[in-house]
């Protein structure tokens, strides 16, 4: 779930906190490190015009930086909704319904079900009895409310018990997993703004 801050921010921070949530933080850095070498030929040619006012020049610095942030933004943006439409289609695939047998709509409304059930089971053998008893009868739309309830709160023992024997599942449920960790990473969220530094004018 997003973090109640981010319809506050602008959408740089938001598709960086995106990007960082979805362990993409080597392709901010690899686009700030990009820009930074662009930009600072472009300030240095503006600090050495000859016959303007410090006042031009400073304006003209942070012109300059405007239209590459610019850039860069359109740049993150794009970045963070293919990382976005990734995660949605992982969540689709491990907690929703497609691909399961049997009407869609009857489906869905047990999905809605399964997730209220699940939300009330805190503790990690309470999950796990849970988890035990959808398997038994087959039911795989609680097993899945089960999986996403794990991920939520951090039970990486039911988590793995749900993948030991849904092997194709493995790949997008560790994707999840490792996402939801990265819910709150302050310090890739530090070391991102140290190289977006670079990109500004000194």
């Amino acid at each position: 779930m997003a973090r109640s801050d981010d319809r506050r921010k602008d959408p740089h921070s938001r598709a960086v906190d995106t990007l960082i949530r979805a362990g993409r933080k080597s392709e901010i850095i690899e686009l700030y490190e990009s820009y930074a070498k662009s930009t600072h030929a472009r300030y240095n040619a503006i600090r050495n015009e000859p016959g303007y006012t410090d006042e031009w020049k400073a304006t003209e610095l942070d012109r300059t930086y405007q239209t590459f942030k610019s850039s860069i933004t359109a740049e993150l943006v794009e970045k963070a909704r293919l990382a976005d439409a990734d995660d949605r289609g992982d969540a689709a695939r491990v907690f929703g319904v497609a691909g399961l047998p049997g009407d869609t709509a009857s489906l869905t409304i047990s999905a809605r079900d399964a997730a209220d059930r699940a939300a009330q089971t805190d503790t990690t053998d309470d999950l796990r009895a849970l988890l035990e008893r959808a398997d038994r009868s087959g039911d795989e739309v609680l097993a899945r409310a089960v999986a996403q309830r794990a991920v939520e709160v951090g039970s990486a023992d039911i988590v793995n018990d749900f993948t030991s024997t849904r092997e194709h599942l493995r790949d997008p449920v560790e994707r999840l997993w490792d996402r939801a960790r990265r819910s709150d990473d302050s310090s890739a969220t530090f070391e991102v703004a140290m190289h977006a530094l670079a990109v500004r004018p000194s």
